[in-house]
């Protein structure tokens, strides 16, 4: 009983272990989302500041104050864009450490189900031995008896002293049957027991790979959104690095 519930508690920890590595990938999933559109607003804003820098550099040129005015609109809008590249390399940069550390943890928590199972088996095994064993033994114990009863019966009645000495041995030995009668018994109970804590534990092994399963599915669907993402960062880098080349060009030509 208090090997079960060994089991038992250990199986909920690792279930709580579980839930909690699935919130933390269903979390990773979410800021996957909320930084594409953070991104995606960025690109919109980047893109506003680029019409607006051109709006202003095909303007009619005049000496005014309105034209200097224009001027310094532009240049803080390019500060405004270089300010934004420097940013979304920053927040890169946080997003792959979040992924790498959520993906250590998670060889981590996994390795650590492997390790409960192999013990778990491991102790089943042990169990299984000690009885086969102990069947073995009351076995070899019970041909004894019976030898032992064989022979008494094919003894000389007429010798009193080793009558005397068998009828003890008799009684001895049918104490003896007695005492391994119980033990039996007790064997017996306890072999059944082991076979529900064995269907019990094969129920548990068949849901911790299950768990594992869907655990690695929600990894490699994190790792497919995440390598999804860093080609469309790439795309709009590229797009932004273009843009703000082709402004250099444009104010140098101003």
């Amino acid at each position: 009983n208090g090997n079960l519930h060994f089991i038992i508690s250990d199986r909920d920890n690792i279930k709580k272990e579980l839930d909690n590595l699935h919130g933390e990938v269903q979390k990773l999933s979410n800021e996957k989302i909320e930084i594409f559109e953070l991104l995606k607003g960025k690109n919109d804003e980047i893109i506003s500041l680029k019409d607006s820098i051109q709006s202003s550099k095909h303007s009619t040129p005049t000496f005014d104050s309105s034209s200097t005015k224009s001027n310094s609109t532009t240049a803080l809008n390019e500060i405004r864009l270089q300010f934004m590249d420097n940013r979304f390399k920053e927040e890169k940069n946080l997003y792959q450490t979040q992924i790498k550390l959520l993906t250590d943890e998670l060889e981590t928590k996994t390795q650590e189900l492997l390790n409960v199972r192999k013990e778990t088996n491991e102790k089943l095994l042990s169990a299984n031995l000690k009885i086969d064993d102990q069947t073995d033994e009351i076995a070899n114990i019970k041909l004894e008896i019976n030898r032992l009863k064989k022979l008494n019966e094919s003894k000389d009645e007429k010798n009193e002293e080793l009558s005397n000495k068998l009828l003890e041995l008799q009684i001895h030995c049918t104490k003896l049957e007695s005492t391994y009668n119980k033990e039996n018994e007790a064997q017996n109970e306890i072999i059944n027991l082991l076979n529900k804590n064995n269907d019990e534990k094969e129920k548990e092994s068949r849901q911790k790979d299950e768990c594992i399963a869907e655990l690695r599915e929600l990894l490699q669907k994190g790792l497919e959104a995440h390598n999804e993402l860093e080609l469309q960062f790439e795309s709009m880098k590229e797009s932004y690095m273009n843009d703000v080349k082709e402004l250099e060009e444009e104010r140098q030509k101003l």
